[in-house]
């Protein structure tokens, strides 16, 4: 994966969980999961760093 895609795939999981803090999204723990894994950190650091 190179940097462009991994840029947006930080930039995307980043505004979802945003999203989802401040609940203009539904919680999705299949996308959650997915986007973890993408990113190769569990849910709990993914919330963390948004």
């Amino acid at each position: 994966m190179g940097t462009k895609e991994l840029a947006e795939i930080l930039r995307v999981s980043v505004d979802i969980a945003r999203d989802i803090k401040f609940g203009r999204r539904p919680v999705n723990v299949a996308q959650l999961g997915r986007l973890a894994e993408a990113l190769d950190i569990d849910v709990r650091e993914f919330f963390e760093a948004a």
